[in-house]
């Protein structure tokens, strides 16, 4: 277990002994601080949410809420922290990055046509896709925290509301489809058999053993 996860693990254990008010107005800062963390050192991110967690505890114990205690524009509140916490480090995305270009990779091959001389690959699509999945996941963290605190007064708001989510996530994903049909298809490479092979049944054990890491850790925790 990372450090980063022993941070936020100590958070979670220090959130979940609030009450339900107080829990709410937490998760919600948090959202709103953390989608905001491809741009804002996480370490010190995790470290300032740990203390605030453990001040809003104290706070509780003496009698007072999250409004009482921070205020009632949490949203103000958190934009002049992120202002104040350094930005975000290369290195620290860099297994970020490196997983999800693995991932488009795996899945542009497994996706390629596997005609009778082999494996078929565009070479611009490994390029093209990691990049537009990079910009595509800063939209997506940049969209939830903005509308972190969209106000959801009654049922009109909150169908808007995920009318416009939905909306966004089908924008993204035509983007990806029309990537299939428009890039061209110049640069092309054929990985002859049994290479071809091979290479789809390497990737196949690495999906497993990812996925079975994944559940393992979940379980452990």
């Amino acid at each position: 277990m990372t450090q980063a996860d022993q941070t936020r693990n100590r958070m979670n254990q220090i959130v979940d002994q609030l009450n339900p008010t107080n829990q709410t107005y937490f998760h919600q800062l948090t959202t709103y601080l953390m989608t905001n963390s491809l741009f804002t050192n996480e370490t010190a991110l995790n470290r300032q949410l740990l203390a605030m967690a453990q001040d809003l505890a104290d706070a509780e114990h003496d009698g007072l809420d999250a409004e009482q205690y921070f205020g009632n524009a949490p949203q103000a509140m958190g934009d002049a922290l992120l202002a104040q916490l350094p930005p975000a480090k290369l290195r620290e995305h860099l297994p970020f990055l490196a997983v999800l270009i693995g991932i488009s990779w795996c899945f542009l091959i497994i996706s390629s046509p596997n005609i009778a001389t082999g494996l078929q690959l565009n070479l611009l699509m490994f390029i093209i896709v990691p990049i537009v999945e990079i910009i595509m996941t800063q939209l997506i963290f940049k969209w939830f925290h903005m509308t972190t605190y969209w106000q959801r007064t009654n049922r009109l708001t909150n169908w808007i509301t995920w009318f416009v989510n939905g909306l966004f996530w089908i924008v993204c994903v035509g983007i990806m489809v029309l990537l299939i049909f428009f890039v061209p298809t110049t640069y092309q490479v054929v990985i002859g058999q049994p290479w071809n092979l091979l290479i789809l049944g390497l990737l196949a054990v690495i999906a497993v053993s990812y996925f079975g890491y994944q559940l393992y850790s979940l379980r452990q925790k």
